[in-house]
C-alpha cells in the first residue's frame, strides 16, 4: 500500500468502529441493531476509483460512508452497500449505479447538501 492510501484506508478502518459497535465478519452492527455499511465493498469501491478515476472521487466514496453510518438508516445503507458492490465489479452497469444513488439520496436527502461529493459521485455513471 503506497503512502497516500494509508491514511485514508487506516481512516476507513479506523472510521467505521467505535467503542459501542461490535464486528461481525466484514460488516459491523451497533448495539441498536443498526447496520453499518459494509467496510469491505467501501474498501474495494475506494481503491477501484483511486485507480481508474481520481482521489477526489475516492475520497467521496469515503464521505458518503461517512454519512449513511451516521445515518442508521438502513435503507441508506442497503442502497450504498449495493451501490458499492456493483461499482466494484469489472464493469459496473452505469445504468444500477444510477437507480442506487437516486435511491440513496431518497433515502438519505442529507447527502444533497455536500454538492462537490454529489457531483463526483455522479461522475461514475453519468
Amino acid at each position: 500500500m503506497n503512502d497516500k492510501n494509508a491514511d485514508i484506508n487506516e481512516g476507513i478502518i479506523a472510521g467505521n468502529v467505535s467503542a459501542d459497535v461490535l464486528a461481525v465478519g466484514s460488516e459491523a452492527k451497533a448495539e441498536k441493531n443498526v447496520t453499518i455499511v459494509n467496510r469491505s465493498q467501501v474498501e474495494n469501491a475506494f481503491n477501484k476509483i483511486n485507480r481508474e478515476h481520481d482521489e477526489e472521487t475516492a475520497k467521496a466514496i469515503l464521505q458518503v460512508e461517512e454519512a449513511v453510518n451516521r445515518s442508521g438508516n438502513l435503507e441508506a445503507v442497503e442502497n450504498f452497500d449495493a451501490f458499492n458492490e456493483e461499482l466494484g465489479k469489472p464493469e459496473p452497469k452505469k445504468s444500477l449505479l444510477k437507480t442506487l444513488w437516486s435511491g440513496l439520496l431518497e433515502a438519505l436527502p442529507a447527502i444533497k447538501e455536500l454538492p462537490s461529493v454529489v457531483d463526483n459521485i455522479t461522475k461514475l455513471f453519468g
